[in-house]
């Protein structure tokens, strides 16, 4: 507590420079920009240095709420920047004519010579969300750096450099609905909590999410985010033009267990598990510890999407100074995945700590699984954890299948897989032809929900197939597979 109190109280200095004046008349630069049809615009300042400001318009589909268009906007500047910054700066041609400051006067040459010493990404790490306003597509966001947001977020870097790991700074932004500033201040707060969570924890930001053509955006939402923070300190916040906006600085525990994976489960679909055992005991045990964490149970082992296997081989044995007679359960915990039996998940206990000697028959079984699964519950809740964060953060296992499959559409099975690549959270993909079944499976790693990825792909198929019939219909849509046919 010491510790995280004493560097607060460097990072409050830190925070009085960002909660400073803007150094420039933001919007009113920013409605020149739009007058002159601009989108991205730089130049310098003899207090600030090099600035960009850039004008980012997003096209949302769906009810996305704000503060994850925020960060998706900010994002999409940082992009912006990113592209403004290698095409005015490597084409010395060019500079002289395009880099223009959006206050009228021509600063070409100071703009160029001052980027030429810019470390590039410790400049974007400077970019900051000034405005954002809902329009009838989707959102307007003006984002800028300066020179000095850019030294403010290298000395924060090496301020974060020597703190203790899990140390990160974190902005949320909530929309004040119906004149409720307090549920906006809520909320705010709950967004900052959840990115600071995600910086540590590696899981998918909207921020990281990527935009094909600014037509799909999506986002997942993990309501537990709050759980991972052990201590948090505001150091910034406020209303403005209809929004409250929360800076925070958090000690964030990267390893702690989670209560609940309910809503980590449900941002890829709400998978179906089957518990098998032929232990009454222990499959009444295993429902109820996995129940409590989350998991949602089927007893059709056919609707299921992961299996779970509880095996357990009670051995009979005498105790080696008494010769009383005991039992000890040897035990194992598998989670594999139902459509390619690959195995996620694997935990044994050690059967001799679940000797029991006193008792007898069936209450000396129920004594010994007490204690196997007293031994296994803490290893198998942190295995779990490390699973499904895993399928969370880097995606989990899916099977796209394209049935009715010849050659004639090897041209388009390999336009498929590119567009494939291109949805949001999706990678590592493989694909395997059967020319005897006329099939293809294509496997992948994705983070979404499959109706997303359908969505997605048939969308974007639309645009890049140049003949519809290279285009196969969508038969069936699972939580981890993809049925499709030509």
């Amino acid at each position: 507590m010491f510790k995280f109190a004493a560097w607060l109280g460097v990072f409050l200095a830190g925070a009085a420079l960002c909660a400073e004046n803007v150094p420039f008349d933001v919007r009113a630069k920013a409605e020149r920009m739009r007058e002159n049809g601009q989108t991205c615009a730089g130049g310098t300042s003899e207090k600030f240095g090099v600035y960009i400001v850039s004008l980012v318009d997003l096209e949302l589909d769906g009810e996305i709420p704000m503060a994850e268009a925020s960060e998706l906007a900010l994002a999409q500047g940082k992009r912006e920047i990113a592209a403004f910054i290698g095409q005015e700066v490597s084409a010395r041609d060019r500079v002289e004519t395009t880099v223009t400051t959006i206050d009228d006067r021509t600063e070409s040459k100071e703009f160029h010579e001052s980027m030429i010493s810019v470390n590039v990404n410790q400049f974007l790490r400077g970019v900051v969300l000034y405005d954002i306003r809902k329009t009838r597509k989707g959102v307007s966001a003006i984002c800028f750096v300066t020179g000095r947001t850019m030294d403010m977020s290298r000395e924060l870097q090496e301020q974060m450099a020597k703190l203790p790991p899990g140390t990160v700074s974190a902005v949320g932004v909530a929309y004040v609905v119906d004149g409720r500033l307090d549920l906006a201040k809520q909320q705010s707060l709950q967004t900052a909590l959840r990115s600071a969570v995600e910086q540590v924890l590696g899981t998918t930001l909207a921020a990281n999410t990527q935009v094909q053509d600014n037509e799909k955006v999506r986002s997942r939402i993990f309501a537990h985010a709050s759980g991972f923070v052990e201590e948090y300190r505001i150091i910034e916040e406020g209303a403005g033009d209809g929004s409250y906006r929360t800076a925070i600085y958090a000690r964030v525990a990267k390893d702690k267990l989670l209560e609940s994976y309910s809503a980590y489960l449900k941002s890829f679909g709400d998978p179906l598990f089957c518990l098998r055992s032929g232990n009454r005991e222990l499959y009444q045990t295993f429902a109820k510890f996995f129940v409590g964490l989350g998991l949602k149970l089927s007893a059709d082992e056919k609707k299921a999407d992961y299996l779970i296997d509880a095996l357990g081989d009670y051995r009979q044995l005498r105790h080696p100074a008494s010769g009383v007679n005991g039992v000890q359960l040897s035990l194992w915990i598998r989670i594999s995945d139902a459509n390619t039996g690959r195995e996620l998940l694997s935990q044994k206990n050690d059967p001799r700590r679940s000797a029991v000697f006193h008792a007898s028959g069936e209450r000396q079984k129920e004594i010994a699984t007490e204690k196997a699964f007293a031994q296994i519950r803490e290893p198998l809740h942190r295995e779990l954890n490390r699973m499904i964060g895993q399928m969370a953060s880097a995606g989990r296992e899916i099977t796209v299948v394209i049935d009715n499959y010849s050659a004639a559409y090897s041209e388009a099975l390999e336009l498929f897989c590119k567009v494939l690549e291109q949805v949001p959270g999706c990678g590592n993909v493989n694909r395997k032809i059967d020319a005897v079944s006329q099939t293809v499976t294509v496997t992948a790693d994705y983070q979404g929900k499959m109706d997303d990825l359908a969505d997605f792909l048939k969308a974007r198929l639309r645009k890049e197939m140049p003949q519809k019939s290279w285009i196969p219909a969508v038969t069936a849509v699972e939580t981890n597979r993809l049925q499709l046919t030509y």
